[in-house]
């Protein structure tokens, strides 16, 4: 027995060959069982051959469950686009649990599908949300031109309710189809029973006449605006057709978007000096607040105030070569602009009125003639506030001595001046 173990192998041989083949096939029952995401440990998991188990299909040698993987959606050669989708759903490539996005439409988080071309929570892209006073146009945010009430879209110019608008349905500009009414943003297809009669068309469950229903005129859910009739399947305002920029307004087509007698909205007039752009009133450029008026077509001022240039001139001041001023009281602007007064015979304006200390002006002339110096009939000056005459301690001007003690005067004014000389 002995010399039969020494001539095979030795007894620690065998049991190197027992571990060996163990490892092996712990080894192999590793790479055959799933990962738990719906794909294999290994891409050869499912080669020629091979069989995925619970309804998951090989997918370049990878086991993939095709009803929910959004690479392999359907089948492994259905990829589902990102901007139309976030999902695969029962084999099909969802959006937000719905079906995946249409043409022209983005799949957004939270929001579905959505055109973000027009969508003020996602304008121009996913999440990108315009500010509260501001719309979406062309991808866009853009100053809302329309002060809508809760519930109501901006479109164009034009409040309109996605909901039921059959032009406006669900977005702008998404009109149904003849035969259509518009139902939670959805175009949907009513029947009429029983059938309409002759000349008559069914819009959701109505028979009406497209060539004069002011409701359907010419198609279903094409309304007539207020004003407006529908005559021969066209709306009509006083034997005209209103663009989409017109309202209807006393059987004439205005443009409330610039009209300053309807800017807006019919009837709605816009104050002296107010311009209308885009449906609302401006001063320049912006609106004036209650109680502001527009002057000069450019500034804002309190009703009563005088506008400046850029400014408004307070009450009690006029608006002299392009400053305000108080002509009560302004020695350039007594009494009203350019009155200048004359600084020989006066030194201050109170009251509108030129004067010299708490008198009036002095005299600038003589009595008799009119330049002639003399103390009794002779012209005047102020000088520290009160009326001097001109001689030759005051020649001219106050204080100007004249060393002769002569000062005489010229023949005839200068305008409202005389001229004085030393002798």
């Amino acid at each position: 027995m002995e010399r039969n173990v020494q001539r095979g192998f030795p007894a620690q041989a065998w049991w190197a060959v027992l571990v060996f083949l163990a490892a092996g096939c712990a080894a192999t029952q590793v790479m055959e069982e799933d990962d738990g995401g719906g794909r294999p440990d290994t891409a050869g998991s499912c080669g020629t051959g091979g069989a995925c188990e619970g309804g998951r299909e090989c997918c370049d040698g990878v086991c993939v469950a095709v009803q929910t993987d959004p690479e392999h959606c359907g089948s492994c050669a259905t990829a589902c686009p990102a901007a139309s989708s976030d999902g695969c759903l029962a084999g099909a490539c969802a959006c937000g649990g719905a079906a995946a996005c249409g043409a022209g439409l983005s799949c957004c988080a939270g929001s579905g599908c959505v055109d973000v071309q027009q969508d003020a929570r996602n304008c121009g892209a996913c999440g990108a949300a315009c500010p509260g006073d501001q719309v979406c146009r062309s991808g866009l945010c853009v100053p809302n031109p329309c002060s809508c009430d809760p519930g109501l879209r901006c479109c164009g110019t034009e409040c309109v309710n996605f909901q039921d608008d059959p032009a406006n349905c669900g977005s702008c500009g998404h009109g149904c189809a003849a035969g259509q009414v518009c139902a939670l943003g959805i175009c949907v297809t009513l029947e009429c029973s029983p059938a309409c009669a002759t000349g008559l068309d069914c819009c959701g469950s109505r028979c009406v006449n497209l060539q004069s229903d002011t409701t359907n005129c010419g198609s279903c859910g094409h309304a007539c605006d207020a004003g407006e009739i529908c005559l021969m399947g066209g709306c009509s305002c006083g034997g005209d057709t209103c663009t989409a920029a017109e309202a209807c307004c006393s059987d004439a087509c205005r443009n409330v978007a610039s009209d300053t007698a309807n800017c807006g909205a019919c009837n709605v007039a816009c104050d002296a000096g107010e311009r209308c752009a885009l449906g609302e009133c401006l001063c320049g450029s912006t609106p004036c607040a209650d109680g502001e008026v527009c002057v000069g077509g450019t500034t804002c001022c309190p009703e009563g105030a005088e506008a400046c240039g850029t400014t408004c001139c307070a009450a009690g001041e006029s608006c002299c070569s392009g400053r305000c001023v108080d002509t009560s009281s302004d020695f350039a602007n007594c009494g009203g602009c350019g009155s200048v007064c004359n600084d020989v015979v006066s030194d201050r304006c109170a009251g509108g009125s030129c004067r010299c200390g708490s008198a009036g002006a002095c005299r600038w002339r003589g009595i008799v003639v009119p330049c002639l110096v003399d103390d009794t009939i002779g012209p005047r000056m102020c000088c520290s506030g009160a009326c001097v005459p001109v001689n030759g301690d005051n020649c001219g001007r106050c204080g100007n001595v004249c060393a002769s003690g002569t000062c005489n005067g010229s023949l005839v004014p200068l305008g409202d001046r005389c001229l004085f000389l030393c002798g």
